[in-house]
């Protein structure tokens, strides 16, 4: 139980940081363009996903966020108030109390997040653009409870009472037919009580997220083609995951980043573009708070402790071309390709730096399908009022590693001023 649900957690960490990406300033178009000198823009995006209720896993097969198991005498054992008794069964017949089942449950999660963009960008030069991004998030966890079977005290219990010339075990069978049903608080309890978790449930939450802020420099811009390379930081400035609570996800990732990015478009006659461009980020190392796990089979734990994370380096490539219907409107399809490498751990508890790695590099590859309208050439040309573009996005990942399904709607509103 305890990986499944630590599973479940970190592929809804993930989520966030695969979610949403303005990059540059940029939105497709002639991805080496920069603003005029003097020129400023401001972007608004609005972000909102399907329910994500599944993910990539290692071996890129698609796995729901749900799984069934069992409270047994295992489980009963690792809680202080039944430990004795479980123990006590034990001893009579080891038979009964492998045998002994408190129930069997299906727990299911499903999680959807909407994000609020927000951009700005200054122009500086001809070739030099500002740029800042902050995205407001919106994120919701649905923790959903089955029963699929119950208890066999009876079974067990008439099984020990049949055992004839051993008072120990009818007498012990006799008050395991008599023990109450046991349903799905026990979970609760043995995270809460014993191992000092906020409760399993329903959780939302809002927040900003990590702020970009970047330089955008055209390095070429010539007739039909072009290219660009962007620098920049991420700040910290995000939500960040609670390690006391298991169905939450953090809004940033709690450190500084570095990035550099370069790129360029070719125009393959006048009315179709392809742009490229590859990202690299490093992620700076930080302190922070976490769960102190024993082992992969149970990262659930009562003990916390300081580590020094260093979270993986990114690459981020895309590829995309856009076809250009008429002075107003055009059609952009997209490619890319997220890898992240897997993360490291520093502190005085070896094993716990070792697993708290498994399992944290990622890989993710997505399409995207864009319809932008635009007014800046009917302004430039003194047909429109106001120079601006309204751009309809959807995105799939359809492949992964270790990443969340995710299926994301976008609409982006940007003015010229």
């Amino acid at each position: 139980m305890s990986t499944r649900v630590e599973t479940m957690h970190n592929y809804l960490k993930l989520l966030l940081f695969l979610l949403f990406w303005l990059g540059s300033i940029n939105s497709f178009a002639a991805y080496y363009d920069t603003l005029p000198k003097g020129v400023r823009t401001f972007v608004y995006r609005k972000v909102e996903t399907g329910n994500v209720d599944s993910s990539f896993n290692q071996k890129e097969a698609l796995n729901p966020y749900s799984f069934n198991f069992k409270i047994d005498a295992d489980l009963l054992a690792s809680i202080s108030q039944t430990a004795d008794a479980i123990e006590q069964l034990g001893n009579i017949d080891s038979v009964a109390r492998a045998n002994l089942l408190i129930g069997e449950y299906e727990i299911s999660g499903d999680a959807r997040v909407k994000v609020d963009g927000f951009g700005f960008g200054w122009g500086l030069t001809n070739r030099v653009t500002a740029y800042g991004i902050l995205p407001y998030y919106t994120a919701s966890v649905n923790i959903n409870y089955k029963r699929r079977a119950s208890n066999n005290f009876e079974q067990v219990g008439s099984d020990l009472e049949n055992q004839t010339g051993n008072g120990s075990s009818q007498a012990t069978g006799q008050a395991l037919g008599q023990i109450p049903d046991v349903d799905a608080p026990i979970i609760q309890y043995a995270l809460t009580k014993e191992l000092g978790y906020k409760d399993l449930g329903n959780w939302q939450a809002t927040d900003f997220g990590d702020m970009e802020l970047g330089l955008m420099f055209n390095l070429a811009n010539e007739d039909r083609w072009g290219t660009l390379v962007a620098a920049g930081i991420v700040a910290p400035t995000g939500r960040v995951d609670d390690p006391d609570l298991l169905q939450d996800f953090s809004f940033g990732d709690g450190q500084w980043d570095l990035f550099l990015e370069f790129g360029g478009g070719y125009y393959v006659g006048n009315d179709f573009l392809i742009n490229s461009f590859i990202r690299y980020t490093y992620q700076l190392p930080s302190e922070k708070d976490f769960r102190i796990p024993e082992s992969l089979d149970n990262t659930l734990s009562a003990e916390r402790g300081r580590f020094n994370e260093k979270l993986g380096n990114t690459i981020l490539y895309q590829i995309n071309s856009e076809f250009i219907m008429n002075d107003w409107m055009s059609v952009t399809t997209a490619y890319e390709y997220q890898f992240k490498e897997e993360n490291t751990y520093d502190s005085s508890y070896g094993i716990a730096n070792d697993i708290l790695a498994y399992n944290t590099d990622f890989e993710r590859h997505i399409m995207k399908l864009n319809l932008e309208f635009s007014s800046v050439k009917l302004f430039q040309s003194n047909e429109f009022l106001l120079p601006g573009k309204v751009i309809f996005g959807y995105q799939d990942t359809f492949s992964g590693v270790n990443t969340p399904k995710v299926k994301q709607y976008e609409i982006e509103f940007r003015m010229f001023f």
